[in-house]
């Protein structure tokens, strides 16, 4: 009987999967610490105790019918040595036993990170993009999906930009022309849930986004907006983006997660944060969530 090896299903993207998947598929998920799994998932999913590190807590869980989904991942604010060893040592592991147990599809959520030309300073991106590069070299039939800003009810990237331009003095860190497309967390959902179902390994690096691009600036404005309606529309400080990067860059192997923000955080305003066009997703576009809805949703007020 075919099935469906979700990791990361307790983070931002993968609490709101399992609903949609549970209904289709027999459904699995690898939780490190099966208490703290949502009440619904516990009566969605079969959940299966155990670490991307130690295989051998959820291999018997695999098989040639299964179907992985791979969200676990370190994101925000962690020392390089921790993203290697979840996102890159992780995934390498879980591979290892997609091989040994000949598992049908692999599909790894990714991010828009791990294509950034300039990944100075970023650790995460860095090791999305080895991640990916282990993905395709370990002969498991696969799709790689790359989702550019998920935007949504107290999405991690939406409240970082929210508290940066939402404050008394907006500010960026360089001009912030750089375009971005951000998308909603529920439109991420439905082409993991069609990759899913559909069952055909594409094997390929699909990059997923919203409807509407924009330069940064023009985002963290329209953010600011919705923050403070009513006020007075400010002007962006802009800081220097490559002095700060150096500098971070510089600290963060003594200070790590004790700094405020990381040069690695400041990536998405030197790289373009837009997915190229794919005939899988472009059919999606006309009835993804546009982003002043998004915004009227996710942004946090004051």
């Amino acid at each position: 009987m075919e099935s469906t090896f979700l990791t990361g299903g307790t983070g931002f993207v993968g609490s709101r999967l399992i609903p949609v998947l549970a209904g289709s598929t027999r459904l699995r998920c690898l939780v490190r610490d099966a208490t703290h799994a949502p009440e619904m998932a516990r009566s969605l999913v079969q959940i299966v105790p155990g670490t991307l590190g130690d295989s051998a807590t959820y291999l018997s869980s695999l098989d040639d019918q299964t179907t992985i989904v791979h969200l676990a991942a370190v994101t925000g604010k962690a020392r390089a040595s921790v993203y290697r060893e979840v996102n890159v040592e992780g995934t390498h592991r879980l591979l290892d036993a997609a091989v040994r147990q000949r598992v049908r599809h692999f599909i790894f959520v990714s991010s828009i990170a791990a294509g950034f030309p300039d990944q100075r300073y970023y650790p995460y991106g860095q090791s999305k993009r080895i991640a990916e590069d282990l993905v395709r070299s370990s002969g498991v039939p696969y799709t790689i999906l790359r989702p550019t800003m998920v935007f949504g009810a107290a999405s991690p990237v939406l409240v970082g930009l929210a508290r940066l331009s939402g404050g008394p003095v907006p500010f960026s860190f360089g001009p912030a022309r750089i375009p971005v497309q951000p998308i909603a967390v529920q439109d991420i959902i439905r082409v993991i849930a069609l990759v899913v179902q559909t069952g055909d390994p594409t094997n390929d690096t699909i990059e997923v986004g919203g409807p509407d691009v924009l330069p940064l600036r023009e985002l963290l404005l329209r953010i600011r907006a919705v923050v403070r309606p009513g006020g007075a529309t400010a002007r962006l400080l802009t800081l220097p983006l490559a002095p700060l990067r150096f500098l971070l860059g510089i600290l963060e192997p003594v200070f790590g997660p004790l700094l405020p923000l990381t040069a690695g955080q400041l990536a998405t305003f030197a790289n373009a944060g837009t997915a190229a066009p794919h005939g899988l997703t472009d059919p999606f576009r006309s009835s993804m969530q546009s982003l002043d809805s998004m915004l009227a949703e996710g942004v946090p007020r004051d």
